[in-house]
């Protein structure tokens, strides 16, 4: 196989390997080639499991599994109220987004809807979601965060496939790539 970019599909972005990189080298440009106006910008590779902040929710480090199997990201929260604000409707939670820590924050952001979110076991909640801000790699973009229960679970907080839509990359090998 030669090291050419190809298109992958017409009309939707592009992808290609950086030619004369190894095979744990996973960089990334993407074009997208629908639109009159061509833009290219690199793909930051993550690991598996990495850290971000929510800076909107005053969350500077929290510890995410980054799950392309899952459509949307999920935050753990509890003690979920509903209230307006302007007109508005926003919601107050309290979190503990690492397990492994006994910090507790107590967030507002603005209600987008309610939706019916399925789980990896199949299983559907009504959750309420918000918009909020994400900090990763040096970058900053909002990303909608369903908020429900995850006490159980490893991670207090999903990144799921829509959230890295257009600015990151998985590399499944490797964990904390953005650093501890």
């Amino acid at each position: 196989m030669d090291n050419q970019p190809r298109i992958i599909a017409a009309g939707a972005p592009v992808a290609a390997r950086v030619p004369g990189h190894g095979a744990r080298q996973v960089d990334t440009i993407a074009a997208d080639l629908s639109g009159s106006n061509c833009t290219v910008s690199t793909l930051v590779t993550v690991g598996w499991r990495e850290y971000l902040a929510l800076p909107d929710l005053g969350l500077d480090r929290v510890r995410v599994k980054v799950d392309s199997g899952a459509r949307s990201s999920a935050l753990h929260a509890t003690d979920i109220h509903r209230f307006r604000r302007g007109g508005a409707p926003w919601v107050r939670f309290d979190t503990q987004p690492n397990r492994r820590s006994d910090a507790s924050f107590t967030c507002e952001a603005p209600l987008v809807e309610d939706r019916w979110i399925t789980d990896s076991g199949g299983h559907r909640d009504f959750r309420p979601v918000v918009l909020t801000t994400i900090e990763m790699a040096g970058q900053r973009w909002p990303a909608e965060v369903s908020l429900g229960s995850r006490a159980t679970m490893k991670f207090r907080m999903l990144l799921g496939r829509t959230a890295m839509r257009g600015r990151l990359i998985i590399d499944p090998a490797s964990s904390f790539r953005l650093g501890r």
